[in-house]
């Protein structure tokens, strides 16, 4: 089965900052994201994060694909609202 891989990208740090997360869709990473706890930092600076799919994974073979062009999925600012 193919998932996608997500991180979270800091624009004042310009580095991802917390390990890759996998769901099957952007929606339903987004629906996680609206309620799991995130870092203090990044709770408190909402609007210097964003969501990228950075990749595919192949959990049967198992195999990890980059996107040539990570694809801008949010900002965290919008999903916590």
């Amino acid at each position: 089965m193919m998932t996608n891989v997500y991180a979270i990208f800091d624009k004042v740090a310009k580095e991802v900052s917390l390990s890759l997360m996998m769901s099957k869709d952007d929606e339903l990473i987004i629906r996680t994201l609206k309620t799991c706890k995130l870092t203090e930092i990044i709770e408190g600076n909402l609007a210097d994060f964003e969501l990228y799919q950075v990749g595919t994974l192949d959990t049967e073979r198992p195999s990890l694909c980059s996107l040539e062009i990570p694809k801008f999925v949010c900002n965290l600012e919008a999903i916590r609202k």
